[in-house]
């Protein structure tokens, strides 16, 4: 049965249902959008497949699946692993996007605490409005992530995932530290030992060949960010 499949035989038990996030389906693969298949995209899979095996990386990776129900909301929730992909199965959400350069000590204050359903997506003048719709699929900046929410307009599977892009690493290292941890960081669920373990990999990665790694910063900045990550995910484990 593929995902397609899957999603139209448990349609019609999804009004009976909450949203459902589930990380472990082996049989369901979520792989990186076709317009993202390129390596400065694939640096946060490659060093999730160097972790030794005997550390346990759920899945091998940070990909997700989220089963909804018509009219259900996801509030304001941010990714603190940096990019964020989706991917619509089947089904139709809207998806709202805030960059998290624009928000206010107070907007910070208000993410994550208990939301006003009817207040899923406060409009702003650098608010984006994205429809999902059956094989649409969006991806937000890894170097700059945005603050998202999603309102489901009917029954929806979606799909989707994490990734780093290679010319964005200090950036998105410095998003890791400030945001890990957040009440708003709900909906990306690796723990500090999975995240410790990635961030041994590309310590290594840095070390032995830097100029793959510091084209757009030096390498002693990201090794300084970098140990301030671990030395966060160490305390935490």
């Amino acid at each position: 049965m593929n995902k397609k499949e899957l999603a139209t035989a448990l349609n019609s038990e999804l009004d009976m249902l909450e949203t459902i996030e589930v990380r472990d389906l082996p049989h369901l693969t979520c792989l990186l959008p076709p317009a993202s298949a390129k390596e400065q995209f694939a640096l946060l899979d490659c060093l999730v497949y160097r972790v030794p095996a005997s550390i346990d990386i759920q899945s091998r990776s940070f990909n997700f699946n989220i089963l909804a129900s018509k009219d259900h909301v996801i509030p304001g929730f941010i990714n603190p692993m940096g990019g964020t992909w989706i991917r619509c199965v089947s089904g139709r959400a809207t998806l709202s996007s805030v960059p998290n350069s624009t928000l206010t000590p107070a907007d910070w204050a208000a993410l994550g605490a208990p939301p006003d359903p009817t207040d899923w997506a406060p409009l702003r003048e650098n608010t984006m409005i994205l429809p999902l719709v059956a094989d649409s699929q969006m991806m937000d900046p890894a170097g700059q992530p945005s603050v998202m929410a999603i309102y489901f307009d009917e029954n929806t599977y979606l799909e989707g995932g994490v990734y780093w892009d290679r010319r964005e690493l200090l950036p998105t290292l410095r998003w890791l530290n400030k945001t890990y941890g957040h009440p708003a960081a709900r909906l990306f669920g690796p723990s500090p030992g999975e995240v410790l373990a990635v961030l041994v990999q590309l310590q290594l990665g840095v070390n032995k060949s830097p100029a793959k790694f510091t084209q757009h910063c030096s390498k002693e900045d990201l090794l300084a960010e970098l140990q301030i990550a671990m030395r966060k995910m160490s305390v935490l484990v």
